[in-house]
């Protein structure tokens, strides 16, 4: 704060390095268990109260720089965020212009919305061809497209991506059947389909469940439909009817099961996790063991929590260095996450590494 009160001194109000060092300091100080709460309502897809968490967390109704991305990202999920996130990136793209993360962020909310689709699939194309976040837009590229159904009117999309990814053999199955549907007004559960994924966007739940459901009664087999009931289910926190509605999609639609891998193996984590808990409360130590490693090899974004009870187990059996590992991997994904913390402590504890965990637990 001394420093802080030298540079507004020293270089006057107006310097804009002077409000960036104060959004660095903000996100300093910020309550990092709350942070931590914010995202996990956030990948639960709670993105209303994950928005009141970040605005605790940081304390304020604007996030600091760090994690202006993040947040409206998130704001941007909810019904009345969206257009207030969408002008505050637009406002951090001007003004950062060779940052191409606020750009990014800007493209994909944009294809949240159908009147602004057509934008964001502009930009996530552009962005695309960027090495620095050139994966990352490619991927928000794809999910766009595959809103736009597969009427005919989403030909041009198609073969624009394809393009650029000849290799894809999901976006190349849809654009057969694109070219193969019928001239005229998409059929009543494309609409469906297409309505259900925008209401998922947006977190109404009710809404997206009642149109993947219509696209459902016309057609059984839908397997976007299916996916997309899915993803709804898991963040509902269903796990079990998660797991079956993407397997019935990836039967489905066999050439497109790689879109869904990621939801499946979500699906899948949460229900080993689940299980290996109530092993662990039932004294099935190998068994919630066998769960467990299933769970870290997911493709999830967070897998801290398996990681941590893996090592917990690993460092009852005295393999105090594979528990190391364990919760060094959980900390690296959840790097305030309590008890890997706590679990490495005694992991280096009990390697005689007492100096490391000394310091470990002064941090």
């Amino acid at each position: 704060e001394t420093l802080l009160a030298r540079l507004r001194r020293a270089v006057g109000p107006g310097d804009p390095r002077l409000a960036l060092a104060e959004s660095r300091l903000r996100g300093a100080a910020m309550d990092r268990e709350a942070l931590a709460e914010a995202r996990r309502l956030a990948s639960a897809g709670q993105a209303q109260e994950a928005v009141a968490r970040y605005r605790e967390a940081f304390g304020g109704a604007t996030p600091p720089e760090p994690l202006a991305v993040e947040f409206y990202t998130v704001l941007a999920g909810t019904e009345p965020g969206w257009a207030s996130a969408r002008q505050a990136l637009a406002e951090l793209a001007a003004r950062r212009p060779g940052d191409p993360q606020f750009q990014l962020a800007l493209g994909r909310i944009l294809t949240y919305r159908e009147p602004s689709r057509a934008e964001g699939i502009a930009t996530l194309r552009r962005l695309a061809a960027d090495p620095r976040v050139g994966s990352a837009a490619t991927a928000a590229w794809r999910q766009a497209v595959i809103w736009l159904g597969t009427g005919r009117s989403a030909i041009p999309e198609l073969e624009a991506f394809l393009a650029r990814n000849p290799g894809d053999a999901g976006m190349a199955q849809r654009l057969a059947e694109a070219r193969a549907a019928p001239t005229g007004e998409p059929a009543p559960g494309d609409l469906a389909r297409q309505r259900g994924f925008e209401a998922l966007e947006a977190n109404r739940s009710r809404d997206a469940e009642a149109q993947f459901q219509a696209a459902l009664a016309a057609n059984r087999d839908d397997a976007d439909a299916l996916a997309g009931l899915g993803i709804l289910r898991l963040r509902q926190g269903r796990a079990e009817e998660a797991r079956a509605l993407l397997e019935r999609a990836v039967a489905a639609a066999p050439a497109r099961a790689q879109q869904w891998r990621q939801a499946l193996d979500g699906a899948s984590y949460v229900t080993e996790l689940a299980e290996a808990r109530a092993a662990m409360r039932a004294g099935r130590t190998e068994a919630a063991e066998a769960a467990l490693r299933q769970a870290v090899a997911r493709e999830v974004p967070d897998r801290a929590d398996a990681e941590a009870l893996l090592g917990d187990i690993l460092l009852r059996r005295g393999e105090a260095a594979a528990a190391e590992a364990r919760y060094r991997a959980a900390l690296a994904r959840r790097p305030d996450f309590g008890p890997a913390s706590a679990g490495l402590e005694r992991a280096l504890r009990d390697q005689g590494r007492i100096a490391e965990a000394e310091e470990l637990a002064r941090r």
